[in-house]
């Protein structure tokens, strides 16, 4: 009977949902003798990226780079935590899928399949808090939030039914 790490599976299929290093007894049938070589591969563990370990999809160490290379602002730091790079990363990912939940929506709404950057900018807008994050931001291609000032709305509709209501109320 031979033990398979299920964390060796998972990394078969690219997943990284397991993170436990439960064991799964399998059997093998051809059951052959292991040579030294083989021995000496499986002792070797396997390289896994910092992204793995952090459980984020935004890759860690360009991050990590970009914040050694300080090109964003006036100073910069010669030595950076790679804590500070997991992060930036995490944050950066639960804020895209907050705009892409957010454009979802907004395309469903319109019943659409793909999200457009209309989409996107009509999600951000209407948001408080991504508004106000984004405020300064322009979307390229996504056009403008339809608004018409209450000001500029005709009146006469309304003055027409007030002198209805007054006239029949003088007249009794």
């Amino acid at each position: 009977m031979r033990i398979m790490n299920i964390n060796t599976l998972c990394l078969k299929k690219s997943s990284h949902i397991f993170s436990s290093c439960a064991t799964i007894p399998t059997t093998n049938k051809n059951m052959t003798r292991v040579t030294e070589d083989q021995s000496k591969a499986k002792k070797r563990k396997r390289r896994t990226s910092k992204s793995f370990r952090a459980n984020v999809l935004f890759p860690v160490p360009r991050i990590h780079r970009y914040l050694r290379k300080g090109r964003f602002g006036k100073s910069s730091a010669k030595r950076t935590a790679v804590g500070a790079a997991v992060y930036l990363a995490a944050v950066l990912e639960y804020l895209t899928a907050e705009i892409l939940e957010i454009a979802g929506n907004v395309a469903r709404d319109f019943k659409r399949k793909s999200i457009i950057p209309r989409h996107i900018l009509l999600g951000v807008r209407n948001d408080q808090e991504l508004d106000s994050l984004l405020g300064r931001v322009m979307i390229s291609c996504g056009g403008v939030v339809p608004h018409i000032h209450p000001s500029l709305i005709p009146k006469g509709k309304m003055k027409k039914t007030v002198t209805v209501t007054k006239k029949s109320a003088s007249q009794e």
